[in-house]
């Protein structure tokens, strides 16, 4: 089928889960913004260190899949 970006971000938050990133993890790497405003605006902590792990596990996870593939 014909792959669009949403695709592509979709099945790397889904990866992400799938190692074990937690939702709003996945969800921050994405740039979501948090839907709850009351949460927007006291919980600030910007999960930036979970994110670089997030991006290194999907890393390690697709550079899997591509050796294998090969």
């Amino acid at each position: 089928g014909i792959w669009k970006p949403h695709d592509l971000r979709r099945t790397g938050a889904t990866l992400m889960n799938a190692l074990g990133v937690l939702p709003e993890v996945a969800e921050r790497c994405l740039n979501h913004m948090e839907e709850n405003k009351i949460k927007r605006i006291y919980q600030r902590y910007g999960y930036e260190a979970e994110m670089r792990q997030a991006w290194e596990k999907l890393g390690e996870r697709l550079e899997l899949l591509t050796k294998v593939a090969l």
